[in-house]
């Protein structure tokens, strides 16, 4: 058998070929032990290119019997009670949520504002998927409150204190959204001029921003010996994690950061893409319909090229510091845009020219900001120097934005000329790969 480092990237492409072929394979669970059973005898009786082929089929038949084993449509009622648990943006005539209900997990379109952490008995108008078939989603036609949100949960308090300090709205807004994933409040303006920078992914908390508090916490909890550092790392991410409610980019995120902060504890430091691997393997695992996720896919595609461009991009680095944070800033920028603008392509039809922009004047900011937003909780002097900071940033924002080109809209670019693009990519950068080994051998 190859090594156990090759092994893992041999069990996500599997498994990911099973969850593919689902919709054609349907194996019972007899079909699943059978080929476990195949893989044990090969192991001790055949050649390695047997134990490969038994290894593949077993996982290919349980990535099918995994996603066939939950149905791919829970079964709602047109007349139901539901929890919401998450506002999640505006679409131009209703308000979008998720809600929780006996059937599971619902994406609902509202006329109407509804209270996060409220029960309501709705009636329900379903409506076909628009990215996945394993979401439910509808209309809210009616409802009625049956019961009005509980104890105010510590995000709330968070955002309450910054209220009663007399933060503005609109910077409240921008707060809750980059700290704490809340973008109920989020100013609608806010959010467009951000959408022509190309920078949207920073109004949702995401790797970038998890990554940004692991460097904090690295920081400033260096003096700790290593096995107490790394598992207080651990315990304060998860934490972090729950407060910005366990959103599924979070959960990635922080699932990654875990895995290396491990690998430091364990003395075992592996490469960054073993870890991505490691994650979404385990993420298929557990909810292998994620493959047919839009948040799943364009997350992982951008931090797998962000990776595979790292080695090319210090090759070629400038000695000067900051035109080599400069050079790194604009280069993982470009790395992941090279990454999702196939996915964006595909299903939103839509490119913006600006992602640098977007990315070279807001992304350095972004620590600045996370530690601006806690400030502000200090007190009203702390209020203050946020509101006024805040606003500047705005200002610049609303500046920079009316002289930039509206977002272009892209058509006819379809999966395939996704799959032949992410393949010469891909191909490209293998050769550069080995091509820098070799010269680096030399």
């Amino acid at each position: 058998m190859r090594t156990p480092i090759l092994l893992i990237y041999r069990l996500l492409a599997y498994l990911s070929s099973g969850i593919l072929l689902a919709q054609f394979l349907q194996p019972p669970l007899y079909a699943v032990l059978l080929c476990c059973c195949s893989y044990v005898m090969a192991c001790y009786h055949a050649k390695t290119f047997i134990q490969e082929i038994t290894l593949a089929l077993l996982w290919i038949v349980l990535g099918a019997y995994l996603l066939n084993a939950k149905p791919t449509r829970p079964q709602w009622e047109s007349t139901s009670l539901i929890e919401v648990t998450s506002y999640e943006g505006q679409s131009p005539k209703r308000y979008r949520f998720k809600a929780e209900g006996q059937a599971g997990e619902i994406v609902v379109y509202s006329k109407d504002s509804l209270e996060v952490g409220a029960l309501y008995a709705s009636k329900l108008r379903f409506m076909e998927a628009q990215y996945t078939e394993y979401i439910e989603r509808a209309f809210l036609e009616d409802y009625l409150l049956v019961e009005p949100p509980g104890q105010p949960s510590l995000r709330r308090k968070l955002i309450q204190r910054w209220t009663d300090l007399g933060l503005e709205d609109k910077a409240r807004g921008f707060l809750a959204a980059v700290l704490l994933g809340d973008r109920s409040q989020l100013d609608q303006t806010l959010k467009a001029q951000f959408k022509l920078l190309g920078a949207t992914h920073i109004l949702a908390i995401s790797g970038l921003h998890v990554g940004i508090l692991y460097a904090l916490l690295s920081t400033l909890l260096f003096l700790l010996p290593q096995p107490y550092r790394s598992t207080s790392i651990v315990i304060l991410l998860w934490g972090y994690a729950a407060l910005t409610g366990l959103s599924p980019s979070v959960v990635r995120a922080t699932l990654i950061f875990s895995l290396y902060a491990l690998s430091l504890l364990l003395r075992r430091p592996q490469e960054k893409l073993h870890l991505i691997a490691v994650s979404a393997f385990m993420s298929l695992l557990l909810q292998p319909a994620l493959l047919f996720n839009l948040s799943f896919l364009m997350s992982y595609t951008a931090v797998t090229f962000i990776v595979l461009s790292l080695k090319p991009l210090k090759t070629f680095e400038p000695k000067n510091k900051l035109l080599r944070y400069l050079y790194y800033l604009i280069g993982v920028s470009l790395a992941a845009q090279l990454g999702v603008s196939p996915i964006s392509l595909v299903v939103f039809k839509q490119f913006s020219y600006w992602f640098l922009i977007g990315s070279v004047l807001l992304i350095p900011l972004m620590p600045s900001v996370l530690l601006l937003g806690i400030f502000a909780l200090t007190g009203e002097w702390g209020a203050t120097i946020c509101q006024h900071l805040l606003s500047l940033l705005f200002k610049g924002i609303a500046w920079i934005t009316p002289r930039l080109d509206p977002v272009v809209e892209v058509n006819g670019f379809d999966k395939r000329d996704a799959f032949l693009y992410y393949l010469t990519v891909l191909l490209l950068m293998y050769f550069t790969h080995k091509a820098l080994d070799q010269r680096r051998s030399n």
